[in-house]
């Protein structure tokens, strides 16, 4: 979600060859040596189900075999990692993060990353940011440095008039055109649009996009409604947004209101914006939610194989302010004092009035309520965090797949979500997705089955990660350095 909270990151902690030096102390086997990991339980994501007593063949950063124990031809210079009793699953997506937005290149590197590694999160979907910081990460992670696989948007369209490493142009359809282009010509993997593009501009997007060849995903604008969103072939929809008008016994009354609002920036009421940011819609919204409008919108979606990443974790996060309760998230240890003064939390709901509040408490289970009501509708739904915005990198991975689950998926539909429905997402469902011979070695190792309790993810022995194996000393080692690297200015 675009943070139009201004804020500044402050100089960050950890210097990162400190962090590779205590990875490199503690972590077993080489990239040059096959790993072997026998007697493992495998969890086929697919199926849903468990398949005990197995053995993978992992060679460089490719899965060479897998087969029963016992069964399967193994290299004699192999390392051996006996893994009875453990679980493997492929490595877990984020499908909403931000590695470089906002943040500084100090903040990707030294904390966000180790953050990722150390939770299993094998690949991330930056929806927007710096794009050349993007592809630095990208050259430094691919030349040994530890760290997800990255798909990302760049620069967002947010419906601005000015170019920035952030946003580019999208004020109107000429403009969208043009960076739709650029962002195709800059390797952008797909386009993420904003909460503020018009009409015009937004259309153009869309077209502009299916010229190019490129996905465009993010929030549905404010002055389009969730059903046009969707037959103009937008690929995902994140954090709810525009469902709630869209199924809303007032929704002429609502956009009528909305495009009055939104003629003159300079004029629109402040509370507009406070609540897009927390992913509000205008006050009364919630009231007016009705059942049938929903059901008709959500098979649309199935239809039109619209995706969502609702972004429960981050908008529970929203709900705990009211309360005071954002610093009980798990992980916050980790994260560096630099890091949280931006969230400003003391002044940060300010902007919002009581009824806002309420709104952000009330909307919590209603979410939970449409994300369960759209997976039984046939919807594809996706895990995704939002981080760093208010929740912790990694550890909201994890909360999000225990949402997923309150929400009504089951604990393999949630893990499914997160791997293998990721990877069809992306296309890549022949390279990732699933523990299979020839596929890429993105895994996780785990001391308890997730089938059986989805928050069993959380229980990681080990992770495997293009080339690199960390043991459950790399990991601690990962998570140490964050904690106690002093902070250095860049």
């Amino acid at each position: 979600m675009l943070k139009r909270i201004a804020f500044v990151l402050g100089v960050l902690g950890c210097v990162a060859s400190n962090i590779v030096l205590a990875v490199d102390q503690e972590q077993r086997g080489s990239p040059s040596k096959p790993l072997i990991l026998s007697h493992v339980t495998i969890i086929d994501v697919a199926a849903g189900r468990a398949h005990p007593e197995m053995t993978v063949v992992i060679a460089g950063d490719r899965i060479e075999a897998v087969g029963a124990s016992g069964k399967v031809s193994t290299p004699g210079n192999a390392l051996f990692v006996d893994a009875k009793g453990k679980f493997l699953i492929p490595g877990l997506w984020d499908a909403h993060y931000h590695i470089a937005h906002v943040y500084s290149a100090n903040w990707a590197r030294e904390v966000s990353l180790p953050l990722l590694v150390a939770n299993g999160i094998t690949g991330v979907r930056d929806m927007g940011g710096d794009l050349d910081l993007i592809k630095m990460l990208k050259k430094e992670i691919a030349a040994g440095r530890a760290g997800p696989r990255i798909i990302a948007a760049g620069p967002q369209l947010a419906g601005t008039s000015k170019d920035s490493a952030q946003g580019l142009a999208s004020n109107n359809a000429d403009a969208a055109r043009h960076s739709v282009i650029y962002l195709k010509q800059s390797g952008a993997d797909f386009i993420k649009v904003q909460s503020m593009v018009p009409r015009d501009a937004y259309f153009a997007i869309a077209d502009e996009a299916k010229r190019q060849g490129l996905p465009f995903a993010g929030h549905v604008p404010e002055l389009i409604s969730a059903a046009e969103a969707s037959d103009a072939g937008q690929r995902s929809m994140e954090h709810s947004m525009g469902i709630w008008q869209s199924c809303s016994t007032a929704e002429p009354e609502l956009r009528k209101s909305m495009a009055e609002a939104l003629k003159d920036t300079k004029t629109t009421p402040g509370y507009i914006f406070a609540r897009v940011n927390f992913g509000l819609p205008p006050r009364g919204t919630l009231d007016t939610f009705n059942n049938a409008k929903a059901a008709q919108l959500f098979e649309q979606f199935a239809r039109n194989g619209t995706w969502q990443v609702p972004t429960l974790v981050e908008e529970q996060s929203f709900a705990l302010l009211v309360s005071g309760g954002l610093m009980d998230q798990r992980g916050m240890s980790f994260i560096p004092v630099p890091m949280q003064k931006p969230w400003d939390l003391p002044n940060i709901l300010t902007p919002l009035s009581a009824e806002d509040r309420r709104d952000l408490v009330k909307i919590v289970p209603m979410m939970l309520d449409v994300v369960g009501r759209m997976h039984r509708a046939g919807v594809r739904i996706l895990p995704g965090s939002d981080a760093p915005w208010l929740v912790v990198p990694g550890f909201s991975l994890h909360d999000e797949l225990v949402l997923l689950v309150k929400a009504g998926l089951t604990p393999a539909e949630a893990l499914r979500a997160a791997t293998l429905d990721m990877a069809q997402f992306l296309g890549m469902q022949n390279s990732l997705g699933t523990v299979e011979s020839g596929k890429f070695a993105d895994l996780v190792l785990l001391d308890a089955n997730p089938l059986e309790d989805i928050r069993n993810t959380q229980k990681i022995r080990a992770v495997f990660m293009q080339g690199h194996y960390f043991n459950r000393g790399a990991l601690d080692g990962l998570l140490r350095n964050l904690g106690t690297q002093p902070t250095s200015p860049k």
